[in-house]
């Protein structure tokens, strides 16, 4: 039922766009978040909404419409809510895993569309790690700094470790997640943070 879903202009897919709503209920929004969680956790849909985003349709692309969905409700949704929140954290995670070199080559995707991808993701993880709500969560804090810290890592490499040579969304998901080190945070979320700031700096 999944994969038939991945059609962003069937009826059945507006539950997800739906769901960024700020009045839709919790409900909606924690399951829209979930779904989309489990469709990027299953090898075969996985494959699939790859394999949609490679197309280049971009009033069809089940990615996007995720990225837009997590950055909707990292805040915490309807109703500042720390499940949705992390839900949405999680999502932005897979998210970033899918923009991997691994993951985009297999699904064949062109430099054109990782990159589209990554700054579209590290845009929604900038948004969250400078957000409110439930979004300052130490957990959800933590899922957001792994998120930026994937996506960080494989665009430095393709940049030849030169953030300057980084996109605008890269550049400001990487001082994001700089900044959190002004607050009081987790340790493994500060350590993490430490280790990123010295390869941006390398």
């Amino acid at each position: 039922a999944g994969v038939k879903v991945l059609d962003m202009t069937a009826p059945e897919a507006a539950f997800l766009t739906n769901a960024t709503d700020a009045s839709a209920p919790m409900a909606v929004q924690l399951m829209s978040l979930r779904f989309a969680c489990n469709l990027l956790a299953n090898r075969e849909s996985r494959g699939a909404v790859a394999a949609q985003a490679a197309v280049g349709d971009e009033a069809n692309n089940p990615l996007d419409v995720f990225t837009t969905l997590a950055s909707a409700l990292i805040e915490g949704g309807s109703k500042t809510n720390k499940n949705v929140s992390s839900a949405a954290a999680s999502l932005l995670v897979n998210i970033a895993v899918m923009c991997s070199p691994t993951e985009a080559t297999s699904a064949g995707w062109s430099p054109l569309r990782v990159t589209s991808q990554a700054d579209r993701a590290m845009a929604a993880v900038a948004s969250g790690l400078g957000g409110s709500g439930t979004a300052t969560d130490d957990e959800v804090t933590y899922r957001l700094v792994l998120a930026a810290d994937i996506l960080l890592r494989h665009g430095l490499a393709s940049r030849g470790g030169d953030l300057s040579a980084m996109s605008d969304p890269a550049r400001a998901c990487a001082a994001a997640t700089q900044a959190v080190l002004t607050r009081t945070t987790t340790a493994r979320t500060s350590e993490l943070v430490q280790k990123l700031s010295k390869l941006l700096a390398d």
